[in-house]
């Protein structure tokens, strides 16, 4: 399974769960667009969960990517809580999980 982290924390507080976790992340195109899915982690717990549908240069923020993105469904959910359930999901921007 290929999953990328990113820590929405300091972004979740006046967006929504999908807009603080689609954009502006320093990650390489390349190497994003082979990851199936994308979860947004706040204090350590994943509470977003996306499916890939494209990555793109982000348009507002130079040497940065955004994803376009889906909400998963509940079954690739409970897939992907079972597979990070013992993955330390602290003190990251954005991590690579596969």
């Amino acid at each position: 399974m290929k999953i990328i982290a990113v820590n929405i924390s300091k972004t979740s507080k006046n967006k929504s769960l999908l807009q603080a976790t689609e954009r502006a992340w320093k990650l390489n195109r390349n190497k994003a667009q082979k990851y199936t899915f994308v979860i947004g982690v706040e204090n350590n717990f994943a509470k977003s969960f996306f499916k890939i549908n494209n990555v793109s240069i982000d348009e507002k923020h130079i040497n940065r990517i955004m994803f376009d993105l889906t909400k998963c469904s509940e079954s690739d959910e409970a897939t992907i809580k079972k597979y990070i359930e013992k993955i330390s999901l602290k003190r990251f921007t954005t991590k690579y999980l596969n």
